[in-house]
């Protein structure tokens, strides 16, 4: 284990006790063959859930991971539009990101995950259209890789006022898009969000120890693996951390831990998963024995 490793995990465990209730650390990195993502989920509501939309000949099948009891949202997704109290998060009421994706992938290798951040007061964009339902469910519906997905997107307006989205395909493309219709494209091989929009911080001013930690160690690192992406997600967790996800997008496959515990381990083959057709499933019953 490296020094500078060592130095960041130390830092990240200490900013663990912190109180920032709706952190989320999430990332995605491509070494030239294997494309993972990772995403700790950091809420004050401790009922989580994954649920499987069946693929049809009119869009891929996807796995969702978010908030709720083990009920399927009706048509695979909530449709209301989600109110954020005076512009802060944490004021949100916890059943109202019921349905609500927080991360997800489909089954062509198409990945994303959000944070929250700071919110922006963005002006009409001329030209652009507002699209009625959640954008990043017709993305993970459409389209198998990110350039698939910066297409469908260009005619709309995002609709984010408060946070940001990464998306990732298996062939190691990226890109995050904030609040504002700000999209980043991935210019080395990762890209990492954690809450503060990168567009209005300058590289050498982000100061977010996991962000930090992240990006430090990816750019250390050589060889990608769904160990080296557990640690980072371990490394990063919170008090607050209610579920962690290893997505590897080339294999279509998801690790799954739950409330920083990184000794047990729930694995899902999409494919396989998808073929058991429409369902919600707690998150705490794949840990129970």
């Amino acid at each position: 284990m490296h020094r500078r490793w060592q130095s960041g995990l130390v830092v990240a465990l200490l900013v663990a006790t912190g109180p920032l209730a709706g952190a989320c650390t999430v990332f995605f990195a491509f070494d030239g063959k294997v494309a993972m993502a990772g995403d700790n989920e950091d809420w004050a509501d401790p009922n989580t859930q994954m649920w499987f939309v069946p693929p049809t000949k009119d869009h891929y099948g996807i796995v969702y991971f978010g908030f709720g009891k083990g009920e399927y949202p009706k048509g695979g997704i909530a449709r209301r539009k989600l109110q954020i109290p005076g512009g802060d998060i944490t004021r949100i009421n916890p059943q109202d990101l019921y349905g609500l994706p927080q991360a997800g992938m489909n089954d062509k290798g198409l990945f994303f995950g959000g944070a929250a951040t700071e919110p922006v007061k963005a002006p009409r964009r001329p030209g652009k259209k507002r699209y009625d339902g959640q954008l990043e469910d017709r993305i993970l519906r459409n389209c198998a890789t990110v350039e698939e997905a910066l297409k469908l997107i260009e005619p709309y307006e995002f609709n984010l006022v408060q946070g940001h989205w990464l998306f990732a395909d298996k062939t190691g493309d990226s890109f995050i898009i904030e609040a504002g219709d700000v999209i980043l494209r991935k210019k080395g091989k990762y890209q990492v969000i954690t809450n503060f929009l990168q567009s209005r911080v300058e590289p050498n001013r982000r100061t977010c120890p996991r962000y930090k930690l992240v990006t430090e160690t990816l750019s250390d690192e050589k060889a990608l693996s769904a160990d080296l992406v557990r640690s980072l997600l371990k490394a990063t967790a919170m008090k607050s951390t209610q579920y962690s996800t290893v997505f590897n997008l080339s294999r279509g496959e998801v690790s799954i831990y739950r409330r920083g515990d990184f000794h047990r381990v729930a694995k899902v083959n999409l494919k396989a998963e998808l073929r058991k057709g429409e369902r919600a499933v707690k998150i705490g019953s794949l840990f129970e024995r």
